[in-house]
């Protein structure tokens, strides 16, 4: 559709508006004339953008950031619907506006649903009506920009407070997992404490009645530890336990033996997975180790080990195990010490 002269000059004697160069509107018409009427409208107001058909409109999208765009709907090769519905690939927030000599209700619809179309404006227009509604339009894509960086704030926001609480909840966790572990530790060797045995045979012996699993004990403690604080002190004799639990640490197998320290110079492993025979033979490699080792303190450093297997068959109870491994202990003891007894004989 074309516009007289008469009314050309009507338009361009409009009172003038400052530019707005942070608004960019994109004139798509394939009538030349209609293109020159609304970039006199415009071009005060606003930064213009100028095309005769959708493919050249969408190739300037592409090249140039638009925020609103003006479309005739009756264009050859390319509807002003099927351009706009193409333009929210290349500029999905842009606002769009059709113009058209048609009211056909079924066009506007298909714009609303397809196009995304803010407004869709019957030929011929009122000026004031559509530079007003230009302005709600541009006033619609500053809120909705506003709201999408408002939007993009936010998640950067939150996404920098769930690093932040993911780092914090990850230091917690840590620092939970070192109280855990002291809590469990023997701080003098490094061994399990009483506490954590307490927890792990009840564990141990279950699996062990649950899978039908051997399981053995061993108990030792330091023969003569008495006489080693008494006449060294107790500086060496802490020296001497760290020692031993070092010499047993570094010889049995790594993540299957537990070890523990349960009081004073008293010492226990549990060993899932082994009988009393194979048991035995573990101990007794330790004692060796232990007794051939050359201690800090230039003493001869022995230990007095007792053996035992747990005996599913009389579904013990945890005291009952411990109870018979120390009761052997006690018979290496009286039995001149530095010595390993399994089942109540010497091995």
């Amino acid at each position: 559709m074309t516009f007289s002269k008469k009314k050309l000059l009507h338009i361009q004697q409009k009172e003038k508006q400052p530019k707005d160069i942070s608004h960019t509107i994109l004139i798509v018409d394939d009538e030349p004339l209609n293109i020159g009427v609304l970039d006199s409208l415009l071009k005060d107001c606003y930064h213009i953008l100028k095309a005769v058909n959708g493919y050249d409109a969408l190739q300037i999208i592409q090249q140039n950031t638009v925020h609103l765009i003006l479309s005739d709907q009756q264009m050859p090769g390319m509807s002003g619907v099927d351009f706009l519905e193409q333009s929210i690939l290349y500029a999905p927030y842009a606002m769009r506006i059709i113009l058209t000599g048609y009211s056909d209700i079924d066009v506007v619809v298909d714009a609303i649903n397809r196009a995304n179309v803010y407004k869709f404006i019957i030929k011929p227009y009122d000026t004031h009506d559509l530079l007003l509604t230009i302005k709600r339009a541009l006033e619609s894509w500053e809120l909705q920009n506003s709201n999408i960086q408002l939007i993009e704030k936010l998640q950067q926001s939150n996404s920098l407070l769930e690093k932040k609480v993911k780092a914090r909840t990850l230091e917690l966790e840590e620092t939970i997992k070192q109280l855990r572990e002291v809590s469990i530790t023997d701080q003098l060797t490094g061994a399990y404490n009483r506490r954590k045995y307490n927890e792990v045979v009840e564990k141990e012996i279950a699996l062990c009645k649950r899978y039908k699993q051997t399981l053995s004990m061993i108990l030792f403690d330091i023969d003569f530890f008495k006489k080693v604080n008494d006449n060294l002190g107790h500086h060496e004799g802490d020296k001497v336990l760290q020692e031993v639990a070092s010499v047993i640490k570094n010889n049995i197998r790594r993540h299957i033996d537990i070890f523990f320290r349960i009081g004073g110079e008293e010492f226990l492993i549990l060993s899932p997975n082994i009988d009393v025979k194979q048991a035995c033979h573990l101990a007794e490699k330790l004692r060796l180790k232990v007794a051939n080792h050359s201690f800090q303190c230039q003493q001869s450093i022995s230990i007095s080990m007792g053996v035992v297997e747990y005996l599913v068959e009389r579904n013990e109870s945890t005291e009952q195990f411990f109870y018979r491994a120390d009761k052997l202990m006690y018979i290496a003891k009286n039995m001149g010490r530095n010595r390993v007894i399994c089942n109540e004989y010497e091995f």
